[in-house]
């Protein structure tokens, strides 16, 4: 009895301590430089690429593609998108972000809350854009 219970608690140990850092979303990370902003700053994005594979975001125009969520009543609720769909009268470029490399892109807010953003992406040639990666949630304060 004191064995079995021995390797089970050995088992659990061993998957705690497994490497946590690993990157969802097959290796794409996205991130806000701060958790905090005043309305109508700039937020900044950052995108890194843990993988081997080059990953493509999806964008409009030059801009990263991306949907925004607010924590609305215990829930995330999408509230809005830039560039979902693209209406613009331009073609849409590659937004790629290599293996081991970051990409940055920037957006305001200007209504106060919780949020987050969904990016989404795939493989460079896959075009579905099915996969998403979620960034860390920020705050968007009106005033100090």
């Amino acid at each position: 009895m004191k064995t079995t219970l021995l390797v089970v608690a050995m088992s659990l140990l061993m998957i705690s301590c497994e490497d946590s850092s690993t990157p969802p979303n097959d290796g794409l990370t996205a991130t806000t430089d701060r958790s905090t902003y005043l309305a109508g700053e700039t937020i900044t994005l950052g995108f890194r690429n843990h993988g081997s594979d080059v990953l493509q975001l999806a964008s409009c125009c030059t801009n990263v593609a991306l949907y925004i969520d607010s924590w609305e009543n215990d829930t995330w609720k999408q509230v809005g998108a830039r560039g979902l769909p693209c209406l613009m009268l331009c073609p849409s470029i590659e937004l790629l972000v290599q293996p081991e490399q970051t990409r940055v892109d920037s957006l305001s807010l200007y209504d106060g809350g919780t949020y987050r953003l969904r990016i989404p992406f795939d493989e460079r040639g896959q075009g579905g854009f099915e996969r998403k990666v979620v960034t860390n949630s920020f705050a968007v304060r009106i005033s100090r």
